[in-house]
């Protein structure tokens, strides 16, 4: 047995190259904000009731955002693939990441407010069929997120950047919502 090979299994988490994430979230940046400005926002301006549609400036940042959030779970995809079995492993940690991440995504933006899954559940707990149907998409969401949740969970030591790239996830899906849907006024 070499030393390489015995050295290996130790190596359990590894650091976030953020280089990498910024090689591929500017290009991504790029590829967003192109799509949002002229692709989806001349078919946002002709339906009616939008109170924001973003423009070329305002585009950026939201594109910034977006392109960060997919670039971070890609690059931590790419530094753990070869232990994916160790990564996706069920534990309290990781389960409880997709759980709250699954409550708090945003499912639509009404006048800059995200509407989040969590908030529609207690809105919704007077009717016992709609909560049974929301816990259901509420579990099928945790499933979902649960890859993403293990990767940030398993590839970063620091449980501050841990929150933090949590709150990234939901910014990130914030920024989709307003480059691609706009923002519209509220039904209420």
């Amino acid at each position: 047995m070499d030393e390489k090979n015995l050295i290996l299994p130790l190596q359990i988490v590894l650091p976030l190259p953020w280089r990498w994430v910024r090689r591929v979230a500017l290009p991504l940046a790029v590829l967003f904000w192109a799509l949002a400005v002229f692709w989806r926002a001349p078919m946002l301006l002709k339906q009616g009731g939008m109170i924001f549609v973003a423009s070329p400036l305002t585009t950026v940042p939201f594109a910034l955002v977006l392109a960060y959030g997919i670039a971070t779970s890609a690059v931590l995809f790419w530094a753990n693939r070869h232990r994916m079995r160790g990564v996706l492993r069920l534990n309290r940690g990781r389960v409880v990441g997709a759980l709250a991440l699954a409550f708090v995504t945003p499912i639509a933006v009404f006048d800059w407010v995200p509407w989040i899954w969590g908030g529609l559940m207690v809105f919704v707990s007077g009717n016992l069929q709609g909560l049974g149907i929301m816990v259901l998409v509420w579990a099928a969401a945790t499933g979902l997120w649960y890859p993403v949740a293990a990767l940030i969970v398993s590839g970063t030591r620091s449980r501050w950047l841990r929150f933090g790239l949590f709150c990234l996830m939901f910014w990130a899906v914030y920024a989709a919502f307003v480059l691609f849907g706009g923002v519209a006024h509220s039904p209420l």
